[in-house]
């Protein structure tokens, strides 16, 4: 009886693997999309952070200090989504994605560096010029985030 049973139960979950789970390509897609989304999350996060502990009067120094880590939180972004491996179908999106993230950090480093050279005057200019760039990098971000959800919905 107990054989019978565990040859029942053994047949039971090798249709189950075979019909309910998912495939590799699906599991890789999967642990793809999780990958990408956590960078996402981590660099949202981040740049909330640096954005909720700037001091109510903000000084070169300490716009350089708040740049600097954004520009680190977007490079270990950039580098996790570099880190995971894309299915076929999404990669030329994935490397726009990776492109986007690295005009992230070219602008927040380009921003920070000025920080360090420039006096208070100049401080409103600065954060204006990278608040435009931000938002056009983030443009590029979630146009090749939205490709990749294309992609990976209509795989072939």
């Amino acid at each position: 009886m107990f054989r019978g049973l565990a040859v029942a139960m053994l047949a039971l979950a090798l249709l189950i693997a075979g019909c309910g789970g998912p495939s590799d390509a699906e599991a890789e897609r999967d642990a793809y999309v999780a990958a990408i989304e956590q960078a996402r999350a981590t660099l949202s996060e981040s740049i909330a952070k640096v954005g909720d502990d700037a001091p109510p009067t903000a000084t070169p120094r300490s716009d350089a200090e708040a740049l600097a880590l954004a520009e680190r939180a977007a490079a270990e972004a950039r580098e996790a989504v570099v880190a995971a491996k894309p299915p076929a179908e999404a990669a030329a999106a994935h490397r726009r994605l990776v492109g986007g993230l690295r005009g992230y950090e070219r602008a927040l480093s380009r921003a920070r560096r000025l920080s360090i050279k420039s006096d208070a005057a100049a401080a409103g200019d600065i954060r204006a010029a990278l608040d435009e760039t931000i938002a056009k990098r983030s443009l590029e971000v979630d146009r090749a985030i939205a490709a990749i959800d294309r992609a990976l919905a209509n795989p072939g």
